[in-house]
């Protein structure tokens, strides 16, 4: 295969693309911040001389050398989600800001665990989270201000190497060559979250896939397979047979496709079908670091002395940089940020529904709950909440309300009935009497709606309550049995006196 050796010398675009180049850098300036996120420059640390190496990646030329100060051993860098800002982790024991707009780095670096290894910022873009191997510590850095907020300290001599960043931004993970393990970071408390994972020995390059569901580990030593997590268990779940001292990782922005790289000096890289988890394809070139541009058309294999840069979909190598000394990680993209995850407490499940998938994600498990605050069929909760960060395709949970269900009140008094309406969250409607022989007076006969039926909180449950049974006809209306049953009492004591006096004067012959 032939190679293209590339000069170390500034881009500078030829006469006739003059004006096609000025017009993008305006395209780009317009874009703002979003445009910023898919900045077309790779950067490359570089060990000697210590300096970053800025790489236009529409034509795969060095643009500009950023030197480092002296000893410094840049190892690994990060974009941030906006591409303004590259953070390079020094093996000294710091880190430094590169500001992309105007290659320079900051007079001040941040100070971190010492053996600084590797260093991946959040989608949000607030934090950076930087692993050191001697002090195993990951040092969480605030981004607006490029300070330490926190060091997280796992288990000395656990040597800490590469870290990822999980879409949603809610989980760091760690490779820990040592200890044969990969450590699980919480963000939002910034403590270690469960056991490690063991993924066997020498863990190095760790790559998380854009959806957030697998996790891709390579090993450093003669152990030829790479690791498979499942970010749900926090499980190794597969591993892929492969070649030995397998370096870095990346995982395409489709999510199709694994690199890995390894085998030092001119290695090379193999490509990995994250559907079937089977390797389709070698490439005869890499060694130490992969990395895809934002759009997945080119990775970027560095090695030792030289970076090649290769065709995704041919996965053929299109240009070779020679001449370098000591190339470390590079990076081509920052972590994709994660997709925000609308607010659909209170639509219907059909309106969810719609807006989730139209953000690019997906309806999970959903499950019913009584409320008396919201409507039957719509959303009281839903896990990731509105506003947080997931991965595309990830799965958003619904709870949906079934609304109350009415008490069956038929029978009791109307006094009763009421309590148990307004107990349940709803309130009595019409009123109306109707005789009943089987029911009390004072009780109620009927309601609407039926006992059982599940409606809004608030809802009105109408009553019909028994005025007592039916008396005699003629129109007059009815009489109930204990009304004609005190009337008869009320008669007998009227006629009881006037037979009395009829008797006595029968007795003493008075007609």
């Amino acid at each position: 295969m032939k190679y293209i050796a590339l000069e170390h010398t500034s881009f500078r675009p030829r006469r006739a693309g003059a004006l096609l180049y000025l017009l993008a850098a305006v395209a780009m300036v317009r874009l703002g911040a979003e445009s910023a996120y898919a900045a077309p420059f790779a950067y490359l640390p570089n060990l000697l001389p210590a300096s970053v190496y800025v790489i236009d990646t529409a034509t795969n030329q060095i643009s500009a050398t950023v030197p480092l100060p002296s000893m410094s051993n840049p190892f690994d860098a990060a974009i941030a989600p906006d591409g303004k800002k590259v953070y390079i982790t020094g093996q000294n024991g710091f880190v430094f800001v590169l500001d992309t707009a105007t290659n320079t780095v900051a007079a001040n670096p941040i100070v971190v665990g010492g053996l600084t290894a590797g260093i991946a910022v959040a989608p949000d873009g607030k934090h950076a989270y930087v692993a050191s191997q001697y002090t195993s510590t990951v040092s969480v850095i605030d981004t607006a201000t490029d300070k330490v907020t926190a060091t997280i300290q796992f288990a000395i001599g656990a040597t800490l190497q590469n870290i990822a960043i999980t879409p949603d931004g809610q989980r760091a993970y760690v490779t820990a060559q040592a200890a044969n393990s990969v450590f699980v970071i919480d963000t939002s408390t910034n403590a270690e979250l469960g056991a490690p994972i063991a993924v066997g020995s020498s863990p190095l390059g760790i790559a998380i896939t854009p959806d957030g569901k697998e996790v891709y580990v390579t090993h450093s030593d003669t152990t030829a397979f790479v690791s498979v997590i499942d970010a749900g268990s926090n499980a190794v779940v597969a591993t892929i047979a492969s070649s030995p001292n397998l370096f870095g990782v990346t995982v395409t922005p489709d999510g199709k496709f694994v690199y890995a790289t390894g085998g030092g000096g001119v290695g090379y890289t193999q490509v990995i079908d994250t559907s079937t988890h089977a390797i389709v394809s070698t490439i005869q070139q890499g060694g130490n670091a992969v990395d895809t541009t934002v759009d997945g058309k080119q990775a970027y294999l560095s090695a030792p002395y030289s970076m090649s840069a290769v065709d995704t979909v041919t996965n053929a190598v299109t240009s070779t940089i020679t001449g370098l000394s000591l190339a470390q990680n590079v990076a081509a993209r920052p972590l994709p940020p994660g997709i925000l995850v609308p607010n659909v407490v209170g639509d219907t499940q059909s309106t969810a529904t719609n807006a989730i998938v139209s953000a690019g994600l997906s309806v999970g498990s959903v499950t019913h709950q009584a409320s008396s605050a919201v409507a039957p069929g719509s959303v009281i909760n839903q896990l990731p909440a509105g506003g947080e960060l997931a991965g595309a395709n990830a799965a958003v949970g619904l709870v949906l309300s079934i609304g109350v269900s009415v008490p069956d009140v038929v029978g009791t008094t109307q006094a009763a009935a009421t309590s148990a309406i307004t107990s349940a969250g709803l309130t009595v409607g019409t009123l109306s009497q109707r005789s009943d022989p089987t029911v009390a007076s004072g009780s109620v006969v009927s309601q609407s709606p039926t006992p059982g039926t599940n409606v809004a909180g608030g809802s009105a449950v109408n009553l019909v309550v028994s005025s007592g049974n039916a008396g005699g006809g003629g129109g007059g209306g009815g009489m109930d049995a204990l009304t004609l049953a005190a009337l008869l009492s009320t008669l007998a004591m009227a006629l009881r006196p006037r037979q009395a006096g009829n008797q006595s004067q029968h007795l003493c012959g008075l007609p």
